[in-house]
Parts: C-alpha cells; sequence; structure tokens
C-alpha cells in the first residue's frame, strides 16, 4: 500500500481498515454468570481514568488517535459503527450521532468457561500519520446500572483491552562479509558482501 516515511501525513490514498478478534471470557473458576456484558471504544483518556484511577499515560493521549477513526464492534448479529472526534464529551460516538451517548453492543449472558468471540475493524482517515502504532482501548463491562455507559466505578465488573493497527512497517536489511584469518603465513582478503548462500560456503577459520 502507499507508505511514506515515519512521521509523513502526505502520502496518497486511504490507510487499509483492520479486523481484530478478541475473546471474553467468564473463568471456569467463576461462581456465576455474568449478565448484561457490553462492549464500547473508549478514549485513551476515558480508558486511563477507568483503569487507573487517573494515572495518565498508559494508553496514549487523546490526540494520539486520529479524528474521522472509524471502529465498528460486531457480535452476534450486531454490527455498531463509531466515530472518534477528540473533542466530543463522548469521543467515540455513534455514526452519524455526536451529541448522544454512543449505542453499546451487548453480548448479553457470559457463562463460566465458555469463551465468546467479537471482532473490532479499525479504519484510520486518510492523512494519518505513517509507520506509526494508533490504539483503540475496548471496555468489556457487566453493565450494572443498565444505562448502555461505561461509568468507572459504577461497573463492578469490566476489562480493558486495546486494539493497535500500524500503518506501514520498518524494513531490516542486513550484510554480512566474510573476513579470512591468516592462513599458512599469508592474510587472505576479505569477500564482498555475501547472501545466504555465500555464507553457507564459508571456509573453516574464516
Amino acid at each position: 500500500p502507499n507508505v511514506g516515511a515515519p512521521g509523513s501525513t502526505n502520502v496518497a490514498g486511504d490507510p487499509d481498515s483492520v479486523t481484530i478478534t478478541n475473546t471474553l471470557l467468564n473463568p471456569a473458576s467463576a461462581p456465576t454468570n455474568l449478565d448484561t456484558v457490553t462492549l464500547l471504544p473508549l478514549s485513551p483518556t476515558d480508558a486511563d481514568t477507568a483503569a487507573n484511577a487517573g494515572v495518565t499515560g498508559n494508553y496514549g493521549a487523546d490526540g494520539d488517535l486520529p479524528d474521522g477513526t472509524l471502529v465498528t464492534i460486531a457480535f452476534g448479529g450486531q454490527t455498531v459503527q463509531y466515530e472518534y472526534t477528540a473533542g466530543n464529551a463522548d469521543p467515540f460516538h455513534t455514526v452519524g450521532d455526536n451529541t448522544t451517548v454512543p449505542s453499546p453492543v451487548v453480548v448479553g449472558t457470559l457463562t463460566p468457561g465458555t469463551p465468546q468471540d467479537y471482532t473490532v475493524t479499525i479504519d484510520l482517515p486518510a492523512g494519518t500519520e505513517q509507520v506509526a502504532g494508533f490504539g483503540v482501548p475496548i471496555a468489556a463491562f457487566v453493565d450494572n446500572d443498565a444505562n448502555g455507559a461505561f461509568t468507572p466505578g459504577s461497573e463492578t465488573v469490566s476489562n480493558i483491552t486495546i486494539d493497535r493497527v500500524y500503518t506501514g512497517f520498518m524494513a531490516l536489511v542486513k550484510e554480512a562479509q566474510i573476513v579470512y584469518a591468516e592462513r599458512d603465513g599469508v592474510t587472505l582478503p576479505a569477500t564482498g558482501f555475501l547472501d545466504q548462500a555465500g555464507l553457507d560456503a564459508a571456509a573453516p577459520s574464516a
């Protein structure tokens, strides 16, 4: 795809979307079911507040995720798409409605020892910084107050995972050269840079 130098944003095109599969599990040792299990994306700041009592930086900064990022959570027959706007009261809002609490994906009941998979698709907007990582925290929680929102302190059972995608890649190029030791009083010159076949053919004492 269109990949530019690290930090550049002027590469033509739009980064490909990435789909990640996450798994929910109520441990087999758990004494009871978990009911009203719910999924929502969180901003990095909200994730820090929920997980670390206000300690910042573990999930990045809100500005690290570009406005216009689309996140789609799918489970069973439910599919909800969210759009990220850092300046909103709820940075992740349901696409087409940035004024209300975003609609959650409701998993329902998790019985002990039975895993459930859901997918998260992250679609970064055109002009996103190249060769960088972008993390989206996803909250899975028991919605104790049945309001469809993730409220730190009110949800007695919760977990936050982070789905991270990368724009581009770094290529590592290695070169090797055989340098011969002195042999029979004569120091042989070094060879040129070699591929793996040349390295495999190196003589003893090289």
